[in-house]
């Protein structure tokens, strides 16, 4: 039905209206629609019976919804590609969060790394302790950020 549609697009005719011939191998009592045993020759004679219609040669009718086809894939890639193209870069916008949003992540790696070493520092001492080694009576971790601290 969709090559049928696609011919009678392009001839510019309506083939549901009341004075246009009818197929050759379809029953009159079932519409083009309902029509569910096309074969080749069937298609092709329907093609003919349009080709009439449209005051139009079979070659150059078909020629025309070759060239109608080609142009609506072209289109269709086309169109296809610039979505795959939005797709992309809406997804490329959701990878990474905001400016501001990073450097709070970042001011929370710092604060979490900065305890993790407080941490291993304090281990490493208790561990020496244990094991007997004499470590300074006074440890201080210095933490220095480069931010003002006015």
């Amino acid at each position: 039905m969709s090559l049928i549609c696609a011919i009678e697009s392009v001839g510019e005719v309506e083939i549901y209206g009341e004075v246009f011939p009818p197929f050759s191998g379809i029953p009159d009592n079932v519409t083009v629609d309902d029509f569910n045993r096309w074969t080749a020759g069937i298609l092709r004679g329907a093609w003919k019976v349009i080709a009439t219609a449209a005051e139009m040669s079979l070659e150059t009718l078909y020629a025309m919804a070759v060239t109608r086809a080609r142009v609506e894939l072209a289109c269709a890639k086309a169109d296809r590609k610039q979505v795959l193209t939005q797709l992309d870069r809406g997804r490329r916008l959701r990878l990474l969060p905001g400016s501001h949003d990073l450097e709070m992540i970042g001011r929370y790696e710092s604060h979490i790394e900065r305890g993790i070493y407080r941490a291993l520092h304090e281990l490493q001492r208790l561990q020496a302790a244990r094991a007997g080694h004499i470590s300074d009576p006074l440890v201080m971790d210095v933490n220095i950020s480069g931010r003002d601290l006015d």
